[in-house]
């Protein structure tokens, strides 16, 4: 075991698993001492064996880029050599010999769950919903200190449509490590789509306050608004004052759960320069007053 890694039954146990499904078990391997009884009661070991060096054939070399140990279980993720993610867990025993109770290798995303939403909506996917053509999907967007989840909660408050905001979500998971993913904004975006998609679903409006940068998110959710047939609204909120803007951003102080307060003015300019087009969409300055951003956006949405 690398020094840098502190032992521990389940992450020996681990590594074990991860170096047969890296096809470097060796002819004479056995999980016969291995396995605990109820474990090999399910699965011989001779199988359990073969099974493993079935998948090195089509998995090895893998390349593990995440590991989680806790008490006695270990989890590491994995991608083969094809660029597919999977996952290995193991659970040992809480007493030597410390034998493996549970042991499987399982794509990201397991095969026997529901399918994921999809990249583009159409009606097949709202087959027994609701009837929601008098519902409304409206979709914030603008920078950061924009003033986009102000206006956007005042909204939902006087329109008493749920308001899902991109940054509490993301906040409630940072305890995860979720703040250091790579695809943050990824997770981010499919959380909000799936909370659009159940609302609609059952008939009711709702509203996305999130930066909505990605072109790509953005036609998703107008596609879930078209084929759920609900109205779709997109905003852009600006600020025409500058240093009301700068203002906004190093000094709000929002107190979200696992989130920031204040953020970096020089990349907030950076993404305002480089912020997207988007066609059809209603801008709104909040450089004027609350309430007048407010009232122009709930007269908008009840025009269609």
């Amino acid at each position: 075991m690398d020094q840098l890694f502190v032992s521990s039954p389940a992450m020996d146990r681990l590594c074990w698993l991860l170096d047969g499904l890296a096809g470097r078990w060796g002819d004479e391997t056995d999980a016969t001492t291995v396995l605990a009884p109820e474990f090999a009661a399910a699965v011989a070991p001779s199988r359990f064996v073969a099974v493993m060096r079935e998948r090195a054939a089509t998995f090895a070399p893998i390349v593990v880029n995440g590991v989680d140990v806790e008490g006695d279980s270990a989890v590491a993720r994995f991608c083969t050599r094809d660029g597919d993610r999977w996952v290995a867990r193991v659970t040992v025993e809480a007493e030597e010999p410390h034998r493996v109770v549970l042991a499987y290798a399982q794509p990201w995303v397991p095969e026997h769950l529901t399918a994921a939403l999809p990249a583009e909506f159409t009606a097949k996917d709202f087959e027994g919903s609701a009837d929601a053509t008098s519902a409304t999907l409206v979709v914030f967007g603008g920078v950061p200190g924009s003033g986009k989840s102000a206006v956007a909660q005042r909204v939902g408050s006087t329109l008493d449509n749920p308001v899902f905001a991109l940054d509490w979500l993301l906040g409630a998971l940072s305890p995860f490590g979720m703040r250091h993913r790579l695809d943050l904004l990824s997770v981010g975006a499919e959380l909000l789509t799936t909370l659009a998609y159940r609302e609609l679903f059952v008939g009711r409006s709702a509203i996305v306050d999130a930066t909505t940068e990605d072109v790509d998110t953005r036609a998703r959710l107008q596609s879930l608004a078209t084929a759920a047939g609900a109205t779709f609204v997109p905003i852009v909120c600006v600020c025409s004052d500058p240093a009301l803007h700068r203002e906004r951003v190093e000094r709000r102080q929002r107190g979200i759960p696992g989130w920031a307060d204040a953020a970096d003015w020089s990349d907030v300019t950076s993404r305002l320069a480089s912020f997207p087009s988007w066609p059809g969409s209603i801008q709104i300055d909040t450089a004027l007053s609350l309430d007048t951003c407010v009232a122009e956006v709930v007269g908008r949405i009840s025009t269609g």
